[in-house]
Protein backbone atom coordinates (compact mmCIF):
# COMPACT_ATOMS: atom_id res chain seq x y z
CA UNK A 1 0.00 0.00 0.00
CA UNK A 2 1.68 3.51 -0.97
CA UNK A 3 2.53 5.48 1.98
CA UNK A 4 1.36 9.02 2.44
CA UNK A 5 4.38 11.84 2.46
CA UNK A 6 2.81 12.97 5.99
CA UNK A 7 3.30 9.26 7.64
CA UNK A 8 6.41 8.14 5.96
CA UNK A 9 8.27 11.68 6.53
CA UNK A 10 9.44 10.40 9.70
CA UNK A 11 11.77 7.94 11.41
CA UNK A 12 9.30 4.45 12.19
CA UNK A 13 10.79 4.70 16.14
CA UNK A 14 10.25 7.33 18.29
CA UNK A 15 14.22 8.15 18.73
CA UNK A 16 14.13 11.58 16.71
CA UNK A 17 15.60 13.68 19.93
CA UNK A 18 18.28 11.36 20.40
CA UNK A 19 19.82 10.85 17.28
CA UNK A 20 23.15 12.49 16.99
CA UNK A 21 24.35 15.37 15.68
CA UNK A 22 26.63 15.63 12.17
CA UNK A 23 30.37 16.07 13.09
CA UNK A 24 32.38 19.02 12.69
CA UNK A 25 34.53 18.92 9.71
CA UNK A 26 37.81 17.35 10.34
CA UNK A 27 40.76 19.82 11.93
CA UNK A 28 42.37 21.22 8.90
CA UNK A 29 39.58 21.02 6.83
CA UNK A 30 37.53 24.47 6.63
CA UNK A 31 33.52 24.13 6.98
CA UNK A 32 31.92 24.57 3.81
CA UNK A 33 30.49 27.80 2.23
CA UNK A 34 27.46 25.84 -0.09
CA UNK A 35 28.50 26.97 -3.51
CA UNK A 36 25.15 27.23 -5.98
CA UNK A 37 25.86 26.33 -9.77
CA UNK A 38 23.88 27.87 -12.70
CA UNK A 39 22.61 24.57 -13.57
CA UNK A 40 21.40 23.96 -9.77
CA UNK A 41 19.69 26.85 -8.80
CA UNK A 42 18.41 29.43 -11.40
CA UNK A 43 18.68 32.26 -8.35
CA UNK A 44 22.36 31.58 -9.22
CA UNK A 45 22.17 33.74 -12.13
CA UNK A 46 20.59 37.04 -10.16
CA UNK A 47 23.49 36.59 -7.75
CA UNK A 48 21.62 35.67 -4.91
CA UNK A 49 23.56 33.05 -2.72
CA UNK A 50 21.43 30.30 -1.64
CA UNK A 51 22.15 28.34 1.60
CA UNK A 52 21.16 24.44 1.38
CA UNK A 53 20.00 22.92 4.59
CA UNK A 54 19.29 19.42 5.71
CA UNK A 55 15.91 19.58 7.21
CA UNK A 56 15.40 15.63 7.72
CA UNK A 57 18.01 13.15 9.39
CA UNK A 58 16.16 10.50 8.79
CA UNK A 59 18.01 8.30 10.64
CA UNK A 60 21.70 7.81 11.95
CA UNK A 61 23.89 4.69 12.69
CA UNK A 62 26.66 3.05 11.36
CA UNK A 63 28.81 6.53 10.87
CA UNK A 64 25.67 8.36 9.23
CA UNK A 65 24.68 5.52 6.74
CA UNK A 66 21.44 7.93 5.91
CA UNK A 67 20.78 11.60 4.64
CA UNK A 68 18.17 13.52 3.24
CA UNK A 69 18.96 17.10 1.48
CA UNK A 70 15.67 18.84 1.16
CA UNK A 71 14.77 21.67 -2.30
CA UNK A 72 18.89 20.83 -3.19
CA UNK A 73 17.56 21.40 -6.95
CA UNK A 74 14.97 23.97 -7.44
CA UNK A 75 11.55 22.19 -8.43
CA UNK A 76 11.41 23.72 -11.77
CA UNK A 77 14.93 22.75 -12.98
CA UNK A 78 14.34 19.10 -11.57
CA UNK A 79 11.45 18.76 -13.91
CA UNK A 80 13.28 19.43 -16.76
CA UNK A 81 14.79 16.26 -16.62
CA UNK A 82 12.05 14.49 -17.20
CA UNK A 83 11.82 15.51 -20.85
CA UNK A 84 15.02 13.34 -21.45
CA UNK A 85 14.17 10.26 -19.00
CA UNK A 86 11.18 9.93 -20.44
CA UNK A 87 13.14 8.67 -23.99
CA UNK A 88 15.81 6.45 -22.54
CA UNK A 89 16.07 3.26 -23.01
CA UNK A 90 15.64 1.58 -20.34
CA UNK A 91 15.69 -2.76 -19.05
CA UNK A 92 13.55 -4.03 -16.16
CA UNK A 93 15.40 -4.32 -12.78
CA UNK A 94 16.42 -8.01 -11.75
CA UNK A 95 15.40 -7.56 -8.28
CA UNK A 96 11.73 -6.43 -9.38
CA UNK A 97 9.86 -9.05 -11.19
CA UNK A 98 6.69 -6.86 -11.93
CA UNK A 99 8.80 -5.18 -14.94
CA UNK A 100 7.22 -1.65 -13.44
CA UNK A 101 10.82 -0.67 -11.73
CA UNK A 102 13.09 -0.10 -14.59
CA UNK A 103 16.74 1.30 -14.86
CA UNK A 104 18.52 3.22 -18.04
CA UNK A 105 21.96 2.08 -19.48
CA UNK A 106 24.76 4.07 -18.00
CA UNK A 107 25.64 7.37 -19.09
CA UNK A 108 28.55 9.41 -17.70
CA UNK A 109 28.17 12.79 -20.02
CA UNK A 110 29.83 15.42 -18.37
CA UNK A 111 27.75 18.22 -17.91
CA UNK A 112 25.07 16.02 -15.53
CA UNK A 113 28.17 14.03 -14.17
CA UNK A 114 29.76 17.12 -12.24
CA UNK A 115 26.14 18.42 -11.34
CA UNK A 116 25.62 15.33 -9.46
CA UNK A 117 29.25 15.92 -8.02
CA UNK A 118 27.93 19.74 -6.87
CA UNK A 119 25.14 17.71 -5.24
CA UNK A 120 27.24 15.06 -3.28
CA UNK A 121 29.63 18.01 -2.35
CA UNK A 122 26.58 19.75 -0.63
CA UNK A 123 26.50 16.96 1.82
CA UNK A 124 30.04 17.93 2.84
CA UNK A 125 28.27 20.95 4.49
CA UNK A 126 26.08 19.39 6.86
CA UNK A 127 28.66 16.64 8.40
CA UNK A 128 29.57 14.14 5.03
CA UNK A 129 33.07 13.80 6.11
CA UNK A 130 34.30 12.36 2.92
CA UNK A 131 32.76 15.58 0.51
CA UNK A 132 36.82 16.13 0.17
CA UNK A 133 38.00 12.92 -1.68
CA UNK A 134 34.81 10.99 -3.82
CA UNK A 135 34.88 10.12 -7.30
CA UNK A 136 31.63 9.32 -9.42
CA UNK A 137 32.37 7.67 -12.73
CA UNK A 138 28.83 7.07 -14.40
CA UNK A 139 25.08 7.32 -13.60
CA UNK A 140 21.37 5.90 -14.69
CA UNK A 141 17.82 6.95 -14.72
CA UNK A 142 15.06 4.90 -12.73
CA UNK A 143 11.49 4.87 -13.97
CA UNK A 144 9.21 3.73 -11.44
CA UNK A 145 5.51 3.20 -13.69
CA UNK A 146 2.07 3.05 -11.28
CA UNK A 147 0.97 0.01 -9.63
CA UNK A 148 4.69 -0.91 -9.28
CA UNK A 149 5.00 -3.15 -6.01
CA UNK A 150 7.63 -2.89 -3.59
CA UNK A 151 11.02 -3.54 -4.73
CA UNK A 152 13.19 -6.25 -2.46
CA UNK A 153 15.52 -5.81 0.13
CA UNK A 154 19.24 -5.13 -0.89
CA UNK A 155 22.11 -3.80 -0.58
CA UNK A 156 24.04 -1.86 -3.37
CA UNK A 157 27.80 -3.04 -2.65
CA UNK A 158 29.20 -4.22 0.82
CA UNK A 159 32.46 -2.09 0.07
CA UNK A 160 32.93 0.74 2.84
CA UNK A 161 33.72 2.90 0.31
CA UNK A 162 30.65 2.71 -1.66
CA UNK A 163 27.64 5.20 -1.21
CA UNK A 164 24.89 5.60 -3.19
CA UNK A 165 23.02 8.81 -4.63
CA UNK A 166 19.51 8.88 -5.48
CA UNK A 167 18.05 12.36 -6.45
CA UNK A 168 14.12 12.97 -7.51
CA UNK A 169 14.04 14.49 -10.74
CA UNK A 170 10.71 14.84 -13.35
CA UNK A 171 7.69 16.18 -11.06
CA UNK A 172 6.58 12.75 -8.94
CA UNK A 173 7.41 12.14 -5.42
CA UNK A 174 9.46 8.63 -4.91
CA UNK A 175 9.54 6.77 -1.80
CA UNK A 176 13.22 4.72 -0.41
CA UNK A 177 12.53 2.38 2.51
CA UNK A 178 15.50 2.02 4.69
CA UNK A 179 16.36 -0.72 7.58
CA UNK A 180 18.97 0.85 10.20
CA UNK A 181 19.60 -1.59 12.74
CA UNK A 182 16.31 -3.71 12.90
CA UNK A 183 14.10 -0.50 12.09
CA UNK A 184 12.82 -0.20 9.04
CA UNK A 185 11.65 3.69 7.92
CA UNK A 186 10.89 5.48 4.96
CA UNK A 187 12.00 8.53 3.00
CA UNK A 188 10.08 10.68 0.74
CA UNK A 189 11.61 12.42 -1.77
CA UNK A 190 9.77 15.37 -3.65
CA UNK A 191 11.27 17.03 -7.14
CA UNK A 192 14.27 18.35 -6.19
CA UNK A 193 15.47 16.24 -3.03
CA UNK A 194 18.61 13.80 -3.02
CA UNK A 195 19.56 11.37 -0.71
CA UNK A 196 22.91 9.75 0.42
CA UNK A 197 23.31 6.27 1.81
CA UNK A 198 26.43 3.88 2.64
CA UNK A 199 26.04 1.14 -0.40
CA UNK A 200 25.61 -1.33 2.43
CA UNK A 201 22.48 0.06 3.97
CA UNK A 202 19.21 -2.00 3.32
CA UNK A 203 17.25 -0.71 1.23
CA UNK A 204 14.40 -0.98 -1.48
CA UNK A 205 11.77 1.59 -3.53
CA UNK A 206 8.53 1.77 -2.14
CA UNK A 207 5.62 1.04 -3.99
CA UNK A 208 4.49 3.65 -6.70
CA UNK A 209 2.23 6.28 -5.05
CA UNK A 210 1.69 7.83 -8.28
CA UNK A 211 -2.00 6.75 -10.11
CA UNK A 212 -1.71 7.37 -13.72
CA UNK A 213 -3.64 10.06 -15.31
CA UNK A 214 -3.46 8.99 -18.65
CA UNK A 215 -6.30 7.56 -20.88
CA UNK A 216 -7.66 3.77 -19.91
CA UNK A 217 -7.32 2.98 -23.22
CA UNK A 218 -3.58 3.73 -23.50
CA UNK A 219 -2.28 3.62 -20.60
CA UNK A 220 1.24 4.16 -18.82
CA UNK A 221 3.20 1.21 -20.09
CA UNK A 222 6.52 -0.49 -21.14
CA UNK A 223 6.92 -1.64 -24.34
CA UNK A 224 9.55 -3.92 -25.67
CA UNK A 225 10.05 -5.80 -23.20
CA UNK A 226 10.88 -2.73 -21.13
CA UNK A 227 12.74 -0.80 -23.30
CA UNK A 228 10.84 1.92 -24.62
CA UNK A 229 8.43 3.77 -22.29
CA UNK A 230 4.93 5.10 -23.19
CA UNK A 231 4.24 7.59 -20.47
CA UNK A 232 2.92 10.63 -19.20
CA UNK A 233 5.12 12.82 -17.53
CA UNK A 234 3.12 13.28 -14.57
CA UNK A 235 2.59 9.63 -13.73
CA UNK A 236 5.94 8.37 -13.64
CA UNK A 237 8.13 8.35 -10.55
CA UNK A 238 11.77 9.35 -12.13
CA UNK A 239 14.54 9.41 -10.39
CA UNK A 240 19.21 10.21 -11.00
CA UNK A 241 21.02 6.86 -9.18
CA UNK A 242 25.03 7.07 -9.14
CA UNK A 243 27.36 5.53 -7.08
CA UNK A 244 30.00 7.93 -5.26
CA UNK A 245 33.38 6.27 -4.14
CA UNK A 246 35.18 7.51 -1.25
CA UNK A 247 38.91 7.76 -0.30
CA UNK A 248 40.04 6.24 2.83
CA UNK A 249 43.51 6.20 3.02
CA UNK A 250 43.71 5.14 6.41
CA UNK A 251 42.18 1.81 5.83
CA UNK A 252 44.63 0.92 3.39
CA UNK A 253 42.37 -0.96 0.93
CA UNK A 254 43.33 -1.70 -2.43
CA UNK A 255 42.24 0.42 -5.74
CA UNK A 256 38.58 -0.19 -6.28
CA UNK A 257 37.36 -1.85 -9.02
CA UNK A 258 34.79 -0.37 -11.46
CA UNK A 259 34.03 -2.61 -13.50
CA UNK A 260 31.30 -4.35 -12.02
CA UNK A 261 30.35 -1.46 -9.85
CA UNK A 262 26.13 -1.58 -10.65
CA UNK A 263 26.07 -5.17 -12.32
CA UNK A 264 24.97 -6.48 -9.27
CA UNK A 265 22.82 -6.01 -5.91
CA UNK A 266 23.64 -8.19 -2.87
CA UNK A 267 21.41 -10.02 0.12
CA UNK A 268 20.23 -7.69 2.44
CA UNK A 269 21.67 -8.42 5.98
CA UNK A 270 19.00 -6.53 8.21
CA UNK A 271 16.40 -7.40 6.16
Amino acid sequence: MPVSPAAAAEPSDDSSDERPKPNPPPEGRPKRKQRVNGALSSLSKSGIEMEIKMTDYCRYAHDRCVLVLREAVDQVVAGEYVHDAAHLEYSKLKNQASGLRLLSVKFNFDGIRRRLEELVDAFGSLGWPFADGFEIRFYTFLATLPTCPAQDPHIDHPDVRVWSLIFCIGFCAREVRFVVDGVEFAVILYPGDAVLFRGDTCHFGGPCGTNCRCPANAPCRAEEEGKKLSVGKYCVEFAIHCYVVVEMPDLKLPAFDWEELGEFTFTCRHG
